[in-house]
């Protein structure tokens, strides 16, 4: 079923007010109460861009990642403890150190430059890597 933005922004709205008025029976002053709801809009209109972008049969599905807070994994062990998918981590389990040190500095939003710079390897052959891992995927 496709994303409907009108629909999921009333329901938001109907949430919003219904927690903005128990905060007010609570005694929380409005500036805390706004700053709670602009910031619960973002995370509303970043679930928004990704319905929207949403294509399971795409290509590029394999280059999605999970949300996870950069800060928690760090290592390439910590990064095949949160693989759900099987046949992900084995394909994972299986490639070397390298690649999955790419796949950790992707997900902490690290340009392919700056990836390449750190591990000290050519933009190309970062392209390479992750070129050969979607390819393994499918």
């Amino acid at each position: 079923m496709p994303y409907n933005h009108q629909s999921e922004l009333k329901k938001w709205r109907k949430k919003k007010e219904k927690e903005e008025r128990l905060l007010r029976q609570l005694g929380v002053d409005e500036t805390t109460i706004q700053v709670l709801r602009n910031y619960d809009y973002r995370l509303f209109l970043d679930d928004r861009r990704f319905h929207e972008n949403e294509d399971v049969s795409s290509e590029g599905l394999f280059l999605m990642f999970p949300s996870y807070d950069p800060l928690i994994i760090k290592t390439p062990e910590k990064l095949l403890d949160e693989i759900e998918d099987v046949t992900v981590y084995y394909v994972l389990k299986r490639s070397d150190r390298k690649l999955l040190e790419i796949l950790i500095l992707l997900m902490q939003d690290y340009t392919i430059d700056e990836i390449a710079e750190d591990l000290h390897m050519s933009p190309n052959a970062v392209y390479k890597r992750l070129e050969k891992l979607k390819k393994k995927l499918k």
